[in-house]
């Protein structure tokens, strides 16, 4: 969906950063670098964010994120982990939240409507979606 969103102009590319989309400096723990965190990287799940999803003791795994009241504000006030390699690869659900949610905002119709018209429709897929607490789709998922 993103490179859907590039191709048609609604993002300029997967090297913008977060501090394009949210008040990176309104979060907890706020560094310059977590504003500079670019698209790319959560798509890649290679974030410098505090998160992964096969460690039950990072700050950022996804179990952690399920009973919070709002997901992005949680995983915009995740620290970063200052000695993760910029190119190592960690699955990272709330990355892939955050990405869902930068769409929504981004795509005219939301990212439901957009994902609809765009792939799914044409593919004939009818996903179930996963939604926040806010009731913003977060991802689908595609099953079969």
């Amino acid at each position: 969906m993103t490179g859907i969103a590039i191709s048609e102009g609604y993002l300029k590319s997967v090297d913008q950063t977060l501090k394009e989309f949210y008040p990176v400096s309104k979060f907890a723990n706020y560094v310059p670098e977590k504003g500079d965190i670019p698209l790319k990287d959560l798509l890649t799940m290679s974030s410098a964010f505090d998160g992964d999803d096969n460690d039950g003791d990072s700050p950022g795994n996804e179990e952690n994120m399920y009973d919070k009241e709002n997901w992005v504000k949680w995983t915009l006030d995740l620290p970063l982990n200052p000695t993760r390699p910029r190119d190592q690869w960690h699955y990272f659900t709330a990355g892939a939240m955050l990405t869902g949610d930068i769409l929504n905002k981004t795509v005219p119709g939301g990212l439901e409507k957009y994902a609809d018209q765009k792939l799914f429709a044409p593919l004939h897929i009818h996903p179930q979606w996963v939604y926040t607490p806010q009731h913003v789709r977060a991802r689908p998922e595609v099953s079969g």
